[in-house]
């Protein structure tokens, strides 16, 4: 798709959500969360792939201090969700520059390096602790560009090639918590008991849900 055909699709999504938060500039955080999920759910951008944004995912089982507002999975194996990365929001009114050098969100960039901060109109992406993208959103053709250029960034997110032991079991105690909660649901899943894979994990010291 162009990138002139893609600003022009996106533009009334944006112009809609821009347009609620202008009706309700002194709501609280919480209210905007449903027009913010509803605009990440329906763009219609091809790199973003088979994602699925979900708010406060406690099922994830992903062991952290806290709760980012928003997970953003890879669904696009039926079998595996994969992590795409976290979202975090404040008031329209905070100054979320305070954020990237809060001790929440090293927390969270303990399990996942890839992070979204928002206000709702202004967006930080950071990556590796440091800041990759800035900007307010707008409906104007050069903002909407910018828009687009931090999504790709986000969802285009790679982790980083393993060359070393120590990369090898820092990446592996990360990813842990997804292949367990994996594991967890495939094996809570009756569907799947004729499958052999299925009896090699059931075991009795799995958690079960």
């Amino acid at each position: 798709m162009a990138i002139e055909s893609l600003i022009k699709s996106i533009e009334p999504q944006v112009q809609t959500y821009l347009a609620y938060l202008s009706a309700r500039p002194n709501g609280e955080e919480i209210e905007y969360r449903t027009p913010f999920e509803t605009l990440f759910s329906t763009l219609q951008i091809p790199f973003m792939g088979k994602t699925s944004i979900v708010q406060e995912d406690r099922r994830s089982g992903i062991e952290i201090d806290g709760m980012p507002d928003f997970f953003v999975w890879d669904v696009a194996d039926p079998l595996f969700k994969s992590l795409v990365g976290f979202i975090l929001n404040q008031k329209t009114a905070y100054d979320i520059e305070k954020l990237i050098d809060s001790g929440q969100i090293k927390k969270y960039s303990k399990t996942c390096k890839n992070i979204i901060i928002t206000n709702y109109k202004r967006f930080i992406l950071l990556q590796e602790g440091k800041k990759q993208r800035d900007i307010t959103l707008a409906a104007d053709t050069k903002t909407l560009l910018d828009f687009i250029t931090l999504l790709q960034d986000f969802y285009g997110y790679k982790y980083p090639y393993i060359n070393t032991k120590k990369t090898l079991i820092s990446s592996l105690a990360a990813q842990s918590f997804y292949y367990s909660v994996a594991l967890r649901e495939y094996i809570n899943d009756r569907t799947n008991e004729e499958d052999d894979f299925y009896y090699r994990f059931r075991t009795p010291n799995l958690p079960q849900t």
